[in-house]
């Protein structure tokens, strides 16, 4: 080979070696956006948490309690939020819709996992559409999950679920914790 056609083979190899750059770059772009189209909140945008004095979700006032609240994301709109006094603190859940009742009680049986983790099972007990699920050890478990999911039956026994992101409870809580002198958290 003479010693032009080794400039053409040499330039030939650069150009393979470029395009196939080139294409990992697009893949790895192409990744990239399909992961944030997947998960579109990052760690930069926590959801923030409203917190207000004294309200429930239904708008009863409660003196002396104050709420941290967050809405549902996906389809199904509902609410969780924690709340304290001055002797506790409490996670309730607003599913928007009548719960399926365990037959002859008023009980009803839900459950919540962290993280897509394994689920717990608790019973409780609606006040219409809101539903008191744990105490202080449930606050606590919520201040280092980013995800939590609620599972329940409607009144006309279909599976539901909602979905939470708890990130961004942390700094609500603060705030609860300087108006509740309620120990625990």
């Amino acid at each position: 080979m003479d010693s032009e056609e080794r400039v053409e083979v040499i330039y030939v190899r650069i150009v393979i070696v470029m395009g196939c750059c080139v294409l990992a770059l697009g893949a790895i772009v192409f990744r990239s956006a399909r992961m944030s189209a997947l998960n579109p909140t990052s760690i930069a945008d926590k959801p923030e948490w409203s917190v207000s004095s004294g309200y429930t979700p239904q708008n009863r006032v409660v003196p002396g309690v104050m709420i941290a609240s967050i809405k549902s994301v996906g389809d199904r709109d509902g609410e969780l939020s924690v709340r304290c006094s001055k002797i506790a603190w409490g996670v309730y859940v607003d599913t928007r819709l009548p719960p399926a009742l365990e037959p002859g009680t008023d009980n009803f049986t839900v459950a919540y996992a962290f993280d897509r983790g394994e689920s717990t099972s608790v019973v409780a007990r609606p006040t219409g559409t809101v539903l008191y699920i744990g105490g202080a050890a449930l606050v606590r478990q919520l201040l280092h999950t980013s995800r939590f999911s609620f599972r329940f039956s409607t009144y006309e026994d279909k599976p539901a679920s909602l979905d939470f992101d708890a990130r961004g409870l942390a700094s609500a809580v603060t705030t609860l914790r300087a108006a509740c002198p309620a120990r625990g958290i």
